[in-house]
C-alpha cells in the first residue's frame, strides 16, 4: 500500500493549494519519501495526507512559502469528494487572511456517496 506505515482507519486529510504551487509541493514531498499522494485537481492542487503525516508536510509547505487550506480527518475513501470541497474552502480563507496555513474546524455532515453494502 503507498500510504504505509499508515492505513486507512488512522485517518487521513486531503490538504489544498494553488495549482501554481502543485510542482514544487510534489517535489518536495517525493524528496522527503513521505507517504503523501499530490495530484493536480479541476481548480486546485491536493495533497491526501495521512494524519501522522500533516506535521511534515506542514513543515515542508511552510518552509517553501506555500499557502494550504486543510480538510477534516476522515477515515474513509468514499468521502474523499466532500474533504476536497472542504479543503478548498479552507484554503479560500487562507488566502483572504494572509495565512500559509489554515486548517478546517467544524464539523460536516455528508451525505453518503456510495450504495449500502
Amino acid at each position: 500500500m503507498f500510504f504505509r506505515p499508515h492505513s486507512p482507519s488512522d485517518g487521513f486529510n486531503v490538504a489544498a493549494l494553488a495549482l501554481d504551487d502543485l510542482e514544487v509541493v510534489g517535489r518536495g514531498v517525493s524528496m522527503k519519501t513521505a507517504p503523501i499522494l499530490v495530484a493536480a485537481g479541476r481548480s486546485h492542487g491536493l495533497a491526501a495526507i495521512p494524519v501522522g503525516a500533516v506535521g511534515r508536510f506542514r513543515e515542508l509547505v511552510e518552509r517553501i512559502g506555500v499557502c494550504v487550506g486543510l480538510s477534516s480527518v476522515f477515515v474513509d475513501f468514499a468521502d474523499t469528494r466532500i474533504a476536497t470541497v472542504e479543503a478548498a474552502d479552507v484554503l479560500a480563507t487562507a488566502e483572504l487572511s494572509d495565512q500559509l496555513w489554515n486548517e478546517f474546524e467544524g464539523s460536516t455532515l455528508s451525505v453518503p456517496t456510495r450504495s449500502p453494502p
